[in-house]
């Protein structure tokens, strides 16, 4: 096996920003406009990515879950046991047994690992939580990835934008 090379964020990106737009090979744009964005996490009742996704792609079908591996077919509400991934229990992508940290770390092998390098402060673990959540559990997510497999344009700019306040905490 190849041996893993461990170096500080700080040592690989500059800032947040670079981040979060070099992390996922280009597939998302930081933007300051959080209201013409996607978000990885709220607490509201409603998800603010469904006004998002009719913005950018009034055609898209967010009552499927768009991507593969351990995405359920269609979203779904999930019982009082999914607290985890918590702002998708009401239209949820993912299942239980994914939607929690020790599974999300562990689901892609040892090499997608976040804390393969040690452990993590617990901001940073969060954010990578957040970020697992969003991919595995919103309906948005496959929708308006910018690789493969997805109803969005490549040649739209709308398509991969994301907004993340953490990105430049």
């Amino acid at each position: 096996g190849q041996e893993i090379t461990c170096k500080k964020f700080k040592d690989i990106y500059d800032n947040g920003t670079d981040l979060c737009e070099t992390m996922w090979d280009g597939a998302f744009k930081v933007v300051d406009n959080y209201s013409a964005a996607y978000t990885m996490w709220f607490f509201d009742a409603i998800n603010p990515n469904d006004a998002i996704s009719q913005t950018l792609h009034p055609t898209g079908n967010t009552s499927v879950c768009n991507l593969d591996f351990y995405h359920k077919d269609f979203p779904t509400p999930e019982g009082e046991n999914f607290t985890e991934c918590h702002p998708w229990k009401q239209a949820s992508c993912c299942t239980t047994d994914i939607a929690d940290a020790d599974g999300l770390n562990v689901a892609y092998g040892p090499g997608y690992q976040w804390d393969r390098c040690g452990t993590l402060s617990k901001a940073c673990e969060r954010f990578f939580v957040q970020e697992a959540c969003f991919y595995e559990c919103s309906p948005h997510a496959g929708l308006y990835r910018k690789w493969g497999g997805h109803a969005c344009d490549d040649n739209d700019p709308g398509c991969s934008t994301t907004y993340n306040a953490t990105c430049d905490e």
